[in-house]
């Protein structure tokens, strides 16, 4: 992410879009819960793991909604 560089009149409302899309994702994501609790299982990378499945739930759950 690039910190401090402005964005051009025209560029405004195509990234009020993209954020409008990011954070109801995120929240879908968060919907499924196990993103939103503490993980304390020890496996290496079971936090990514987590975060690669709850996304491809909600994109089907996007898809077939």
């Amino acid at each position: 992410m690039l910190i401090g560089i402005l964005l051009s009149f025209e560029g405004v409302p195509q990234n009020a879009i993209y954020t409008d899309y990011f954070t109801v994702s995120i929240a879908g994501i968060k919907r499924l819960g196990c993103m939103t609790q503490i993980l304390r299982n020890r496996r290496p990378f079971i936090d990514d793991t987590f975060l690669l499945l709850s996304a491809g739930l909600w994109n089907f759950h996007l898809r077939t909604a």
